[in-house]
């Protein structure tokens, strides 16, 4: 008889890359029923997933409410051997509530608040809820040790890739491409780095940079927009908006180098780079912020590490520009080769999720 699998998080199905894998290789393994709220984007689908929309449309903490006494009696009709719900608000209601043979809890950051009493109580709440969950998977050791983890039930389950793109890379070119959040992340002090770096280097190289992501925050998109407005980039940065992870492949594929830009702050310091993986996966080079988490992965073979300014990172680009005819894709790929998310799945989450 099949195992039974519940997954809940507040995020629409395909919209989070690690869930989206955690249910594709899986699925073999589990009936899979995914809970998360209908944020209104294009449907996507999997097959052999059984994804479950709740209405957004309400008040925030009626929707909240509604969503997680939803997921509590859905553990109560069905006899899931496992559950594994994403870190939000007032989640320890579901583990304390919730009835199933093995609960686990995913966390995938500490707190970004930038107030650091603020920071610290979030942080404490975070850790408060793990106490009612049987196992509570982290992305990095870092993570885990800042927020005080119990270390007898945490287990790292690291961000992950698949090859977006995997056709071979000419670097005869400079085409940039951010991909991700811009909450937070300063994207226009690169805009305005790569603005420097085009005024002088127009003529040498072909340059252009591409910008996907969103913020639920408006100002930050209108920072990106008035950075390439005021310095005159209109054809040249193009801001795409929100995609889906399956759209992702042609700016991946026009690409020949990948931004993984945070500012360096103590909580940004520990969180690991999903980027560097999708981009190195896909034969791109990275150019990183100096953190203590994409130091570990960023080597002369796959990008160059920066500050987080604009001088900074105009002169990572001078870099890769010196030294384009060096990088080669394939070596690219095989430096983060592991991080693939089947390797993730199968050989770290399936195992522990077959424990009881």
């Amino acid at each position: 008889m099949r195992k039974k699998l519940l997954i809940v998080s507040p995020e629409q199905f395909g919209y989070q890359s690690d869930h989206y894998y955690y249910c594709k290789y899986l699925k073999a393994h589990f009936d899979i029923d995914f809970i998360c709220f209908d944020k209104a984007h294009p449907i996507i689908q999997e097959e052999n997933v059984n994804v479950i929309y709740r209405n957004f449309n309400k008040d925030k903490i009626q929707r909240l409410l509604s969503f997680i006494w939803f997921a509590i009696k859905k553990t109560k009709e069905k006899d899931y051997d496992a559950f594994l719900t994403d870190y939000f608000k007032m989640v320890f209601f579901i583990g304390l509530f919730g009835k199933c043979k093995l609960k686990i809890l995913d966390i995938k950051t500490g707190s970004l608040i930038d107030n650091l009493f603020i920071r610290w109580i979030s942080n404490k709440i975070i850790w408060f809820s793990t106490l009612f969950f049987d196992k509570v998977s982290t992305l990095s050791a870092n993570i885990a040790a800042l927020l005080k983890l119990n270390s007898e039930k945490t287990f790292i389950v690291p961000l992950g890739a698949v090859v977006l793109d995997g056709t071979s890379k000419c670097f005869d070119k400079i085409h940039l491409v951010y991909i991700g959040t811009l909450h937070k992340r300063c994207i226009e002090q690169t805009i305005v780095g790569f603005s420097r770096f085009y005024s002088m280097y127009a003529g040498k190289v072909s340059l252009k940079y591409d910008i996907v992501g969103f913020s639920h925050i408006k100002d930050d998109e209108e920072k990106i927009k008035s950075a390439v407005s005021k310095n005159n980039l209109n054809e040249i940065v193009i801001f795409h908006g929100r995609k889906n992870h399956q759209q992702l492949k042609e700016y991946i594929q026009n690409a020949t180098v990948g931004v993984c830009f945070v500012p360096q702050t103590p909580y940004y310091d520990v969180q690991p780079p999903t980027k560097i993986f999708e981009y190195a996966l896909s034969g791109l080079i990275t150019v990183a912020t100096d953190t203590s988490e994409n130091r570990r992965f960023i080597t002369d073979v796959n990008g160059v590490i920066c500050k987080d300014n604009a001088d900074s990172f105009c002169e990572a680009l001078e870099t890769v520009y010196a030294h384009l005819d060096k990088y080669n894709d394939r070596q690219i790929r095989e430096s983060l080769g592991e991080y693939n998310w089947k390797n993730i799945v199968t050989n770290i989450l399936l195992p522990t999720l077959l424990e009881k």
